[in-house]
């Protein structure tokens, strides 16, 4: 090869090798720079491990759909989020659709919330906002599904429209003296919120501000409250109690929203609430006081517990509630209702402390049935195991051999989990079929059937068979069998005075109801027809070993050359 040519090859190689070189250390700088930056006149941040951290001093840029804050295309990969002290706002989408975004902490020096700034963050369950927080933006915490709680400084002074509409863990919620301003639907379908507590001297209550809340139990207003606008609190079917002691056309406004009798005003008796939220449970205990009648007697304290619950932790912490109440409650049984939050298990070990104890736990699960459990009927053995709580019901059609049965009866498949309790089950079957008979029966495995128990069913819709433990599977569940006799139908106790049943009087028990055994299990995990047999066949094994004892016994004296003789039978 010519060596001038081939000079001019090495240098040729040799200058994209330094091109290359160049261009591989720039990239650890590119790459730097993206993960770092400025997000205002004096802030920068910083994008580390999962971890973002706002610092300097000043406001945040604020951002839209058109120009998105700088760390949008990484977003997906904040877990949390840290302000440090020095910054004094939080731009508007600031942190947008930061899907797995699951902590933020603000500080003291933060005195504005941007519009969108935490819109649609699903995952993010903690925020502190700091004491200095003035104002929260329209939908700032839109769409945050898991936040289950939020201090609302004693600073703020407005909260915009939407600001946690759809936040449907948000449990309750105080709004501090200082806020003047209120949006429309702030808290619309905030799904689990139970308690709110409005100390701001507003005038009107908003157009949609608790909409669709079905958990709220309890709205403090204040006296200052002129006007209640369409819708404020509509769809609120659990609102019974709206401690309001200002004019008489809020209170008219007040009933006329939620379409129901609901106590108010300087009408209502005396009433502590105490209200105690966790990651686990939310329970409102609610005390009310009556005065003394016209025969000198002060009725007892009406104590009321109310308690949602997401977990088995959850279910300790309202069962301890529970024990503490029973402890100062003397005069009157509370009422117990517990929400089931997320799947239908009850923790037996939990209500092992309430076993014998006279209080009875309405247990609401999320398809739409409810279980009361006389805790005075349980033993803390029965306890020892989760208890599946589980109802489903859909429409089917019987086999042949069923329709013998039930001939033309509407017909239901009613699948049940397994629990070994004493409890009534509440079946919803629909408000058409009141008043009309219903059938429980267990599917065996020919698909015969046999009859469990005939109830009426109550003006709500609901069957409610009491059954002394459930066997999971499939039971069938028809409506005005012709076969059933009336002799055989049970009265359920809401309807013990229309039907002229004295409950003292009542075949059933103390709670006044029948206890059907459906194939529960035991403490071993079998069904009470399978312990039957293992009894039974226990019993058989135990006269054939006796018998061979015996014959045993026998067999050696004779071969000792032992004659019996007739005075033996009389020995």
């Amino acid at each position: 090869m010519n060596p001038m040519r081939m000079k001019r090859n090495i240098h040729r190689v040799a200058a994209m090798l330094l091109a290359l070189l160049l261009l591989m250390t720039s990239i650890p700088v590119a790459l730097a720079a993206k993960n770092s930056g400025s997000c205002g006149e004096n802030l920068q941040w910083t994008l580390t491990n999962g971890k973002l951290t706002i610092s300097g001093n000043g406001a945040m840029d604020n951002y839209n759909q058109w120009d998105l804050p700088p760390w949008y295309e990484m977003r997906e990969k904040i877990n949390c989020v840290q302000v440090q002290s020095g910054v004094t706002t939080i731009g508007n989408s600031a942190f947008y659709n930061c899907a797995n975004l699951e902590a933020v902490t603000l500080p003291d020096t933060v005195t504005k919330i941007g519009d969108y700034a935490f819109h649609q963050c699903p995952q993010m369950a903690q925020i502190r906002l700091g004491t200095g927080v003035q104002s929260i933006g329209v939908s700032a915490f839109e769409g945050c599904t898991v936040l289950s709680a939020v201090q609302l400084p004693e600073s703020l002074k407005e909260l915009k429209e939407r600001a946690f509409y759809r936040c449907e863990a948000l449990g309750g919620v105080t709004i501090p003296a200082a806020t003047t301003k209120l949006g429309q639907m702030v808290f619309g379908y905030c799904y689990r919120l139970a308690y709110v507590r409005i100390h701001a001297p507003i005038t009107v209550l908003p157009y949609w501000f608790f909409y669709g809340c079905l958990s709220l139990t309890v709205v403090y207003l204040p006296q200052s409250v002129e006007e209640v606008q369409d819708n404020a609190l509509s769809e609120c079917p659990k609102l019974d109690a709206v401690h309001f002691n200002g004019s008489t056309k809020v209170k008219e406004q007040i009933v006329a929203e939620l379409e129901k009798p609901v106590t108010l005003g300087d009408d209502q008796p005396n009433r502590e609430v105490t209200y105690q939220e966790t990651e686990n449970s939310t329970v409102i205990i609610t005390d009310t006081y009556y005065e003394m009648d016209e025969e000198g007697n002060i009725p007892p304290v009406d104590t009321q517990i109310n308690a949602t619950v997401s977990n088995n932790e959850g279910w300790q912490e309202v069962v301890e509630q529970i024990e503490e109440v029973l402890k100062n409650t003397e005069d009157k049984t509370p009422t117990v209702n517990i929400e089931v939050q997320s799947d239908a298990q009850v923790n037996g070990e939990a209500l092992q402390g309430l076993a014998g104890k006279d209080v009875t736990v309405n247990i609401h699960t999320n398809e739409s049935s409810n279980w009361q459990i006389n805790m005075e009927h349980q033993t803390q053995e029965g306890l020892q195991q989760q208890q599946n709580v589980s109802v489903s019901i859909t429409p089917c059609t019987p086999t042949d051999g069923q329709k013998e049965t039930l001939g033309d009866a509407d017909s239901y498949l009613l699948t049940l989990g397994q629990t070994n309790w004493n409890a009534t089950v509440l079946v919803p079957v629909g408000s058409d079929a009141a008043r009309d008979v219903a059938s429980l029966y267990r599917v065996e495995e020919n698909q015969s059937l046999n009859l469990i128990q005939s109830v009426i069913v109550d003006d709500a819709g609901k069957a409610a068979f009491s059954l002394a433990g459930t066997a999971a599977g499939n039971y069938l569940l028809a409506l005005n069998v012709q076969k059933v006799s009336k002799e055989e139908v049970r009265v359920p106790p809401s309807l013990y005075e229309e039907y002229g049943i004295d409950p003292e009087t009542a075949l059933a028990g103390m709670d006044g109801r029948f206890y059907t055994i459906t194939g529960q299990p035991t403490a071993m995990g079998i069904d009470m027809g399978q312990m039957t047999w293992i009894v039974v066949g226990a019993l058989v094994v135990t006269m054939v070993a006796i018998g061979a004892v015996m014959y045993m016994l026998n067999k050696r004296k004779l071969q000792r050359g032992y004659i019996p003789s007739l005075d033996d039978d009389d020995e």
